[in-house]
This record gives C-alpha cells, structure tokens and sequence, in this order.
C-alpha cells in the first residue's frame, strides 16, 4: 500500500472487516472501525 493514501487504505480495511461480519454491518458504517472511541 505504498504511496497509498492513509483514508483509502482505512477504507478498504473497513469495508473487508463489514464483509467478513455481516452480523454488525452498522457499527463499521457508523465509523466505530475507523475512528474508536
């Protein structure tokens, strides 16, 4: 992911985690993934 952009590259990790658990497909929209509180 060289020269990537850091957000894109959060993004595709985001979205291969909501594929791989469809069972909280909201918590990953609501941005829990990409930005823990």
């Amino acid at each position: 992911m060289d020269g990537e952009r850091p957000w894109l590259a959060a993004l595709k990790v985001n979205l291969a985690v909501a594929l791989c658990d469809r069972k909280a497909p909201l918590r990953y929209r609501s941005g829990e993934l990409l930005v823990p509180r």
